[in-house]
């Protein structure tokens, strides 16, 4: 059943992806009957998809997603089913959404830390050149910043480097 929700995306057509697009729930009930997405359907039988349902995960108005079922048999899913699913696809959504919201949060967080460590690393091996070759602090970014262009080299790699006592041209 994972195979199907792979070819959707090879393919970039199927319920998934259009009940996402549309905001509506799909429902296939024999993929060997269905016309929307032929290249999809075809597929899908292939792997023993017989019917699917698939209902939009909605927060805020925006979809994120699609809660899907697959079955392995045509007519597989009541309107009971249906309604479950959509009940289900709900509380999915924000709980999503959350998730989401707080993997980004903490994403920023780690690269304002990682920036304001390099900003950190990068100032103390300015005045480390400063103190070694007799600069002000422009030019000895400058040399620092010269030499990371000319190595090919990230600025906080080289500014690394310097901290550590490597020698430097």
């Amino acid at each position: 059943m994972l195979e199907a929700d792979r070819l959707q995306y090879e393919i970039g057509k199927g319920p998934c992806l259009s009940s996402c697009a549309e905001d509506r729930t799909q429902e296939i009930s024999d993929t060997a009957t269905e016309t929307r997405w032929p290249l999809w359907t075809q597929a899908a039988a292939a792997t023993g998809v017989r019917s699917a349902l698939s209902t939009p995960l909605t927060a805020g108005g925006t979809p994120t997603g699609a809660l899907k079922v697959y079955a392995d048999s045509a007519e597989a899913f009541s309107v009971r089913d249906l309604r479950l699913l959509v009940m289900l696809a709900r509380p999915a959504a924000l709980m999503l959404t959350t998730v989401q919201a707080r993997d980004a949060a903490e994403r920023a967080s780690e690269m304002m830390a990682r920036a304001v460590a390099d900003r950190d690393r990068i100032s103390m091996a300015t005045g480390i050149v400063m103190e070694r070759d007799l600069l002000g602090p422009d030019e000895a970014l400058l040399r620092i910043m010269s030499l990371s262009r000319l190595e090919h080299r990230a600025l906080r790699e080289v500014a690394q480097d310097i901290i550590a006592g490597q020698p430097v041209p």
